[in-house]
C-alpha cells in the first residue's frame, strides 16, 4: 500500500517551509514525515539503518530538502524554498542559491528571491537587486527597492519616489495610474 502522490507533495511542501528554521537553528532538529508503522517496528528499521549506514547530520539532511525545492518544476515550491533562505543571515551559499532566483522565468519566485536577499541583510548582492529593478513584474522591482532599503541603499528610496510619482513605468503600466481610479476626486 503506497502513500498518495498528493499526500508526499504535501509533506514536501511543509519540510521546505520548516527548513529554513532547522538550517537557522544549527540544526538541531530532524525533519522526518510521520511514520505509518508500529514503534516496535521503527525502533528495529531505526537500528538496522543505523549500522548500514553512517547517518546524515540535520544541517546536511536541510540543505538536500532545500535544494531540491530550489530546482522543483512547480514554481510555488521554489518560490517557499527561497523564502526560507531569507531566515539564513550570513549564510554566502544561501546568498548565491537567492540570487540564483532573482534569474527565475516566473515573477513569484523573482519576488520571494528579492525579499529573502532583503531579509538576509545580503549586502553583496546590492548589484543584483539593483538589476531586479528592470525587471518586468511592478511586485519584483517593488520588492527589490524593499530590499534595498534593508541594505540602506539609497537605490531603494529612488525606486520607490519614482513608483509614486509615475516616473517610473514597469511593462504592467504605471503603479500611479493603477491607483489613480482609487483616489481619483470628483
Amino acid at each position: 500500500m503506497g502513500i498518495p502522490s498528493q499526500i508526499v507533495q504535501k509533506r514536501t511542501h511543509v519540510r521546505i517551509r520548516t527548513l529554513g528554521l532547522v538550517i537557522f537553528l544549527g540544526g538541531q532538529a530532524v525533519i522526518e514525515p510521520p511514520s505509518l508503522t508500529s514503534p516496535a517496528d521503527e525502533i528495529k528499521r531505526q537500528a538496522s539503518s543505523d549500522s548500514a549506514k553512517p547517518a546524515e547530520r540535520p544541517a546536511e539532511k536541510a540543505w538536500s530538502i532545500l535544494h531540491v525545492g530550489l530546482k522543483d518544476a512547480n514554481p510555488e515550491r521554489r518560490a517557499e524554498a527561497v523564502r526560507a533562505l531569507g531566515l539564513l543571515t550570513g549564510n554566502t551559499e544561501a546568498e548565491k542559491a537567492a540570487v540564483q532566483g532573482l534569474h527565475d522565468e516566473k515573477p513569484n519566485v523573482r519576488l520571494a528571491a528579492a525579499a529573502a536577499l532583503g531579509s538576509m541583510h545580503a549586502e553583496h548582492a546590492a548589484g543584483n537587486l539593483e538589476e531586479a529593478l528592470g525587471d518586468s513584474e511592478p511586485s519584483v522591482v517593488l520588492a527589490a527597492a524593499n530590499a534595498l532599503l534593508l541594505l540602506h541603499d539609497d537605490v531603494g528610496y529612488d525606486t520607490y519616489y519614482e513608483a509614486l510619482t509615475g516616473e517610473k513605468r514597469a511593462n504592467k503600466g504605471l503603479i500611479k495610474e493603477q491607483l489613480a481610479p482609487v483616489y481619483e476626486i470628483q
